[in-house]
């Protein structure tokens, strides 16, 4: 049985093109944009103190860290070791992937 696609369905290349075309931000999830709303003050905090705490571990040995601005293309929940960019400079592979979501 297939699924049906929701009428607002687009693909991620689509997607890819409109977003660099937008003034605001916004998340792709299976087909469908989602708006982002701005960060609270506690969150950048989060965030912040995060990349601070991770940068000292992930020096000198290859791996980079990237903000909440950079795209990431997900295939699946399976982590990867290695990473790669696609198109538009999106990150296809991660060996970890950390999404703080504020309330």
């Amino acid at each position: 049985m297939v699924a049906n696609q929701s009428p607002n369905y687009i693909s991620p290349e689509e997607y890819l093109k409109l977003e660099e075309l937008s003034q605001i931000k916004h998340e792709y999830i299976q087909g469908e944009t989602y708006a982002m709303a701005g960060a609270t003050e506690s969150h950048v905090t989060i965030c912040v103190n995060l990349v601070k705490t991770l940068t000292d571990h992930v020096r000198g040995n290859g791996c980079k860290l990237y903000t909440g601005d950079m795209k990431a293309r997900i295939e699946s929940r399976n982590i990867c070791n290695c990473s790669t960019r696609g198109k538009n400079g999106a990150i296809n592979r991660e060996s970890l992937l950390n999404r703080l979501i504020s309330s």
